[in-house]
Formats: C-alpha cells, sequence, structure tokens
C-alpha cells in the first residue's frame, strides 16, 4: 500500500489544508495526481465533516477524523479577568507595526494580553510594555490557548483548528489567500469576527465585539465539543489499514456535472433556436448579436443554476 499526501479539491473553498492524506491501493497514476482529491481515492481529511464546506459533496471514501492536535489540556476560561493571546504563526510574523498597535489598543485595559512574535522580533524592539502585557518569542501555543477569552490569529489552519479545539474565538487577521479562506468558514460558524484593518481602533473594537458577545464563545466551543468528538488519529489509522475501504458508490460531484452539462446542451439547443428565429423574422444579418449574447450570458447563468442544482441535491442527500 502507498501512502501519499494530496491537496483537497477546490469549490469556492479549499479543502482545508494540505492536511488530507490520499491512500491509494496501487502507485498513483501520475505526478498531478498527488495533488488532487477525487471521490473514488481512499482520503483521510484532519478537520471536521461539519467544518469542511461542501463536504455533502465528499464520498465515503473520504474520513474526517477532526484536527491533527495532540494535548490533553482541556478549555479553562476561569481566571480573573479575560485574557487575549496574540500571535502571527511562524511564517509571516514579522508584524513590528500590527503588534504595536495591539499593544496601543489593549494597554490600560482590564484585560491581561500575551503576544507570541517569534525570533524574528525582539520583543525589545517594541518599546516599554504595559503591566498587562506580556511579549515571547514563543509559546506552549495549545497551553496558552486553552484559557483565552479572545485570540488575534493571521488563520492558519493549524492555529485555528487549535484555537477552536480550546474553544477559543477569534479576531482574524488573514495575511494570504489560504488563510483567507480558512478565516471565512471559522466566521461563517460564528466562532469569530474578521478584523477590519490593523489600526488601534479597529483592533480594540474586534477584541471589544468578542469579550462582550458570549456567542463568540459559544459557537467555539460547539466547534470544539465537534472536533473532539471525530475519531482522531487512532480512526485515521483504522481507516488506512482497512484500505481499500467500502463506498455507496453515489459520486455527489458527478451527478451534480451530470445535471450541468444537460442544463448546458439545453441552453444551446434554445441559442441556436433563438438564430435561426432571429435569422428568419428580423435578419440573418445580426444573428451574431445574439450569439455573442449567449456565449456572454452562458457562464453566469450557467454558473448561477449550477449552484441551484448542487443546493438542491445537497438538501435532497440530508433527507
Amino acid at each position: 500500500m502507498e501512502i501519499q499526501c494530496s491537496h483537497g479539491r477546490f469549490h469556492e473553498y479549499i479543502c482545508f489544508q494540505s492536511d488530507v492524506l490520499s491512500v491509494y491501493e496501487k502507485f498513483p497514476k501520475n505526478t498531478l495526481s498527488l495533488v488532487q482529491s477525487d471521490n473514488n481515492t481512499d482520503s483521510v481529511v484532519y478537520t471536521s465533516e461539519n467544518f469542511q464546506p461542501y463536504s455533502e459533496s465528499f464520498s465515503d471514501h473520504y474520513k474526517f477524523v477532526g484536527p491533527s492536535v495532540f494535548s490533553k489540556v482541556l478549555p479553562n476560561k476561569t481566571k480573573d479577568r479575560p485574557l487575549v493571546y496574540i500571535s502571527m504563526g511562524t511564517v509571516i510574523n514579522d508584524k513590528p507595526d500590527f503588534y504595536k498597535n495591539c499593544i496601543s489598543a489593549l494597554k490600560g485595559t482590564d484585560t491581561d494580553v500575551i503576544i507570541s512574535c517569534g525570533n524574528a522580533r525582539d520583543k525589545n524592539s517594541l518599546g516599554e510594555l504595559p503591566e498587562n502585557i506580556k511579549v515571547y518569542p514563543y509559546v506552549d501555543q495549545l497551553d496558552i490557548l486553552s484559557k483565552p477569552d479572545a485570540f488575534i490569529t493571521h488563520c492558519g489552519m493549524n492555529s485555528v483548528s487549535e484555537s477552536l479545539y480550546m474553544a477559543t474565538p477569534m479576531v482574524f487577521y488573514p495575511q494570504t489567500g489560504e488563510q483567507y479562506a480558512v478565516a471565512r468558514r471559522a466566521k461563517e460558524i460564528g466562532a469569530g469576527v474578521m478584523l477590519e484593518d490593523d489600526s488601534v481602533e479597529s483592533i480594540k473594537k474586534a477584541v471589544q465585539t468578542i469579550l462582550n458577545d458570549k456567542n463568540y464563545a459559544k459557537a467555539a466551543e460547539n466547534c470544539s465539543k465537534d472536533f473532539r468528538s471525530c475519531p482522531g488519529t487512532a480512526g485515521a489509522a483504522e481507516f488506512i489499514e482497512n484500505a481499500p475501504n467500502k463506498s455507496n458508490g453515489y459520486d455527489f460531484l458527478k451527478e451534480v456535472n451530470k445535471e450541468s452539462r444537460k442544463f448546458n446542451i439545453i441552453y444551446w439547443i434554445i441559442a441556436a433556436i433563438l438564430i435561426v428565429l432571429f435569422g428568419i423574422f428580423v435578419s440573418w444579418k445580426f444573428t451574431w448579436i445574439i450569439g455573442i449574447l449567449a456565449g456572454t450570458l452562458s457562464y453566469p447563468i450557467g454558473k448561477a443554476v449550477q449552484k441551484k442544482i448542487y443546493k438542491s441535491m445537497a438538501e435532497k442527500r440530508k433527507k
């Protein structure tokens, strides 16, 4: 059995993280197959089915095992006053102006703050720190995330997964396309707010929104329970050992594409009829106008119809 890593599919979202492990009964056909996923290949997905967008389109060959978080620490939000944790991850973390704005926004408040800034930035370069703010190059993030009431994050998949695993709502400050996709999904489940910009006022407003509205903490808590209910590494190992796994044979995306192709055929038949009728009753000289109009409208109309087909089929599958 050959085990290869594979990135997930694209709809309007990415399949979260490169944390998709595809299990091949035989060697993959080509290099491209290593960065693609399909509904016929056994694949382990390191998030929950509820958190994965469009999860209804995934066949039984996908096993959602939850985030690869290795910690027995449980969320514990009991403390004398709110705690805010700030980290920009390990890659794009040289953000001195952003850290300084966070310090300005939260200094003197009835809130404790921990900033993990990495080795790219000497904490002394951030100036004299208020009593309520501590800065470290690195921290035990899972341990820290079990405690805070808000986490200002760059929205890397690991950071968001760990934050939700520890029931901590977030202020989203994504830096890349993948991080925007992850932030958007976490926002959709109600577990945080998007930072409007990196100004002092926006940071202060976003943090206060999280601290004052307990619905964000509740959404993060619900997601934590969902993540912890997943089978985890033991479930992933069992799934891999039993590969190839059985499936009900239903390929959701294949069925959606089949219905979409039917619509496209009907669309162009109607367009052709309109061109002929226009030529017969008006003028053959200007039939090209109908052709250009039909071609221009084919994409937005086709996309809208495909979304409608997808939604309809998804609702039927849930019943």
